[in-house]
């Protein structure tokens, strides 16, 4: 009977080895790539397609609204600033029936663990929302070009994004309109180049009330950031005058 040996074990065939290596990686390549698709925000783009030397504003929604609840003030300022991007990422979190939320609800045993989850819960949205603007400097487009604004929750949510943005990305500014100060996760007090920025509240808003837009402008300026502040006569929403605010600081930020 011929008996055939096995190879040594240090000695096993070197493409057998390539081709578990290569395989492996693929597999954790392609893990990572599906946790990113997966992860991603649904984004609606209004005017261009993002590109160097032309302005790109992240507009977030409020807290319930749909992913497209901004498009039309996004076409009614595009119509002026037609050379500008308007990119509407959706919350991650759905609300009621067709809503969306940057945050999900949720409920912990202690006000310490509730803290705990909602710091962890901001911090990821705040991830997925940076991507978003990593896709616009992908394209070339430079941090000062790029404003980043939202109403009610999601004005908080371009507070966290724009306070907290890398060193290496000094933005061009930040719209907060009706923005909510939650008293459970403090602003954050952020450390990179100083933005302009406008906040703007109306003074019958009773779903956020003025305080907290105070409250907002007032971090900021202590933070070295200058604000142009309007409080308007109105309740909770973005009134004529505030849009017309929101466009005379679009066509300035860069000049300042």
């Amino acid at each position: 009977m011929r008996r055939v040996e096995a190879p040594p074990s240090g000695a096993s065939l070197p493409w057998r080895r390539w081709a578990v290596w290569a395989v492996s990686a693929g597999l954790a390549g392609y893990a990572v790539w599906v946790w990113l698709v997966s992860d991603a925000l649904d984004v609606i783009r209004v005017g261009p397609r993002p590109s160097a030397g032309h302005p790109v504003v992240v507009f977030l929604h409020g807290h319930g609204a749909a992913g497209d609840d901004l498009e039309p003030l996004a076409e009614s300022l595009s119509k002026s600033l037609p050379e500008t991007t308007f990119l509407l990422p959706e919350g991650p979190h759905s609300v009621a029936l067709a809503g969306r939320s940057w945050i999900p609800s949720f409920e912990a045993p202690s006000r310490a663990e509730y803290v705990a989850r909602l710091d962890q819960e901001v911090a990821h949205t705040r991830e997925q929302l940076w991507r978003v603007v990593e896709s616009a400097r992908s394209r070339g487009v430079s941090c000062s070009d790029i404003t980043i604004a939202g109403f009610s929750l999601g004005a908080r949510m371009a507070v966290e994004v724009a306070l907290l943005a890398p060193l290496d990305c000094a933005l061009g500014g930040l719209i907060v309109l009706s923005g909510v100060d939650n008293k459970e996760h403090p602003l954050p007090s952020g450390g990179g180049a100083a933005f302009p920025a406008l906040v703007a509240h109306g003074t019958q808003d009773e779903v956020v009330p003025l305080r907290d837009g105070v409250a907002i402008k007032e971090h900021l300026e202590r933070a070295g950031h200058p604000v142009t502040w309007l409080s308007f006569n109105g309740p909770h929403t973005i009134a004529p005058e505030v849009e017309a605010a929101v466009l005379a600081f679009l066509r300035g930020p860069r000049t300042r």
